[in-house]
């Protein structure tokens, strides 16, 4: 039994995927915003009843680790890391843009837009069986559209429409986004695992102030 988290973005996942039938046996998800530290661990009692298990049950760790909300990463991937090591079972990371893809999985190769706000997109290639072909990149509009390849192409996620009337590509007619089902159906595959650590595409928006730093002394 794979328990796998996705709360990069908005959404508090949390799912329990039956590795042998790969059949979700148990799963939540909220449009919370914010508070997913409050919210996750029992979102994840829950769905253990639901399934019928218990910890002990579980074979593998699944957490998506961005990019997205720089709280919503960190309070998934520590939960993760903590199951994992308290259970004495391996913790596979998945990307966002992974989990996007897994769903558009079919005859065309994948291109993953988000819009990340600020005018910038969080971008990711894969093939059309959604094995990524590069890293999640960092661009803008203009430079995504200097870079699309000639080749079938089928566009999803939140930053899709942005490229409709632009290119050739086909763009998703309805959203697609990272849910803790695709999370977990991704992590079964060895070529769409990543470390499960935070992956951040962009500095934090709260940094430290200067002036109130305190001066350190020598030893």
């Amino acid at each position: 039994m794979i328990l796998a988290l996705e709360t990069s973005a908005s959404l508090c996942g949390v799912c329990i995927l039956d590795a042998a039938s790969g059949q979700v046996v148990g799963e939540i998800f909220n449009d919370i915003g914010r508070g997913h530290a409050e919210r996750l661990m029992d979102d994840v009692a829950a769905v253990l009843k639901q399934a019928g298990i218990g910890y002990g049950q579980l074979t593998s760790i699944a957490c998506g680790v961005g990019p997205g909300s720089f709280t919503g990463i960190r309070v998934g991937v520590a939960a993760a890391r903590g199951f994992g090591l308290a259970l004495k079972i391996p913790v596979h990371g998945v990307t966002s843009l992974q989990a996007i893809a897994w769903q558009a999985a079919g005859s065309k190769a994948i291109l993953v837009v988000q819009d990340a706000g600020r005018d910038d997109l969080h971008v990711q290639r894969f093939n059309a069986q959604a094995i990524q072909l590069g890293a999640p990149e960092p661009m803008t509009l203009p430079m995504l559209l200097q870079e699309l390849p000639g080749a079938p192409l089928f566009v999803c996620g939140s930053g899709a429409q942005l490229l409709a009337g632009q290119s050739n590509a086909e763009i998703s007619p309805h959203p697609i986004i990272a849910n803790a089902a695709a999370v977990a159906h991704a992590s079964r595959d060895p070529a769409m695992r990543v470390t499960p650590k935070p992956l951040y595409l962009r500095a934090p928006d709260a940094k430290p102030q200067a002036g109130f730093a305190i001066a350190r002394t020598g030893a």
